[in-house]
């Protein structure tokens, strides 16, 4: 692990996995939902609050 100062001044918005499931072979947990593998990078908090705002179910 490294840690520093890059990219400090971005928000990253995370959807939460809805509905997961557990492999029973592996144990591994896994959704039907494609939203989880989805990051949104924004510059300022504002704009990340406006955005979930926005989309909000």
């Amino acid at each position: 692990m490294q840690s520093g100062y890059g990219k400090t001044d971005k928000w990253i918005l995370e959807f939460v996995t809805k509905d997961p499931t557990r492999n029973p072979l592996m144990g591994w947990e896994s959704s039907s939902d494609t939203f989880s593998e989805l990051k949104l990078e924004f510059s300022s908090k504002e704009l990340a609050i406006n955005y979930a705002k926005k989309k909000k179910d």
